[in-house]
């Protein structure tokens, strides 16, 4: 089949859980024989079009200043109406769908709803300043009839997880019958070998202490803010330990300010944007990984990119985490998203797990989410939408 696919991430132009799938999927589609061929978002540096594999990639979503909702609607539009006529169409984000159904009407759609834009967005509202809400306030109508449109059109809607389900009905009710439950996947053999000894090394990370990891985009429900506050508690009862926050975000400032009246400097790093060659090893490198997600997490990425790794992963009970770590160890998951309930959890998993053998994390995350067996669900969600008639 003809494939077009249109996306707001694509990685490695930004690091997260949604550009992998994009990719990932893309690539997978196209290793099964199917004609693929991807807009993403310009990214300046990066060419306009070039291979990715076997996938055409077309960097050609320009923002120019103007928000998301507004911009990828008309750019995917744009790029889109131009372009043969597809058997299918994929879209990783309600923008993007619109704009493809704009461009080719009677195509059928298989929407990707990794997260709801509207509910995101309110819960970021909650935490501005009273001054701070009026533009998200004015966009909230818009995203919520972006959201409706790209649901009500699709002829198939794929979730990562029974959650993600739940929340689309709870939102739009009568859809049971067009959703797809499809599998998160991790490129397996990428980041099971990686080097932790090396990466440790480079990022002068002490080896006479536990390392704690999150990988993160620093926004407030990501829970990076309860993680450090964790670290506080037990350093405070005497647990050495070092904590890094790779990623960046908006509540980077924030967050560092927030270590610094912790007293915290000598425990916390920053790193930033990681370069994504070096995540793997970053990965293999932590004694421990935190998922600490306060809000609406459709999966994590992360999750399954260090349990790939044979790291020991502990979550917060938000979103999909119980459905990735619950069948490996329900002790893995925080009773609550409350600090200290995160750090009991924490240092009970550093306890149990110190010595364990790390290939039962990495051969679960194998078993269960490698893309080479996740793709099956996915290849059946797009042929459920391409022959449903558009």
């Amino acid at each position: 089949m003809r494939v077009l696919i249109a996306t707001d991430q694509w990685s490695p132009d930004v690091i997260g859980g949604s550009a992998r799938v994009a990719r990932a999927t893309a690539q997978q589609f196209a290793r099964l024989g199917h004609q693929v061929v991807v807009v993403a978002p310009a990214i300046p540096g990066r060419p306009t079009v070039e291979q990715d594999e076997a996938v055409e990639l077309h960097r050609s979503v320009k923002r120019f200043g103007l928000p998301q909702s507004v911009a990828d609607v008309a750019a995917t539009w744009k790029w889109a109406v131009r372009r043969q006529r597809p058997d299918v169409l994929v879209a990783h984000q309600a923008t993007n769908a619109v704009g493809l159904l704009a461009a080719h009407p009677r195509v059928p759609l298989l929407y990707v709803f990794h997260a709801s834009a509207p509910l995101e967005q309110r819960f970021v509202r909650r935490r501005l300043r009273r001054a701070q809400r009026a533009t998200g306030l004015l966009l909230d109508p818009l995203l919520v009839l972006l959201e409706r449109v790209a649901v009500r059109r699709a002829k198939t809607v794929a979730v990562l997880s029974e959650y993600s389900r739940d929340l689309l009905l709870s939102r739009h009710p009568g859809l049971a019958d067009r959703i797809a439950v499809v599998r998160g996947g991790v490129d397996y053999d990428r980041f099971a070998s990686g080097d932790g000894v090396s990466i440790r090394a480079a990022y002068g990370i002490p080896a006479d202490r536990p390392f704690v990891l999150t990988v993160r985009r620093l926004e407030p429900r990501m829970g990076v803010e309860e993680l450090l506050r964790a670290a506080d508690l037990l350093i405070g009862k005497g647990m050495e330990l070092t904590v890094g926050v790779a990623g960046t975000g908006e509540t980077a400032p924030t967050l560092e300010r927030l270590a610094r009246e912790l007293g915290l400097e000598d425990h916390v790093r920053f790193f930033g944007r990681v370069p994504d060659a070096d995540l793997p090893g970053l990965y293999a490198a932590a004694d421990l990984f935190v998922l600490p997600t306060v809000a609406y997490e459709g999966f994590g990425m992360s999750t399954v990119e260090a349990l790939a790794a044979g790291t020991p992963v502990v979550g917060t009970p938000v979103g999909a985490t119980p459905e990735i770590l619950g069948p490996l160890d329900p002790q893995l998951v925080s009773p609550s998203t409350l600090p200290a309930d995160l750090a009991a959890t924490i240092e009970s998993a550093i306890a149990n797990t110190a010595g364990e053998r790390r290939t039962r994390f990495s051969d679960y995350a194998r078993d269960r989410f490698s893309w080479e067996t996740a793709i099956e669900s996915w290849q059946a969600a797009l042929g459920r939408a391409a022959h449903s008639g558009a």
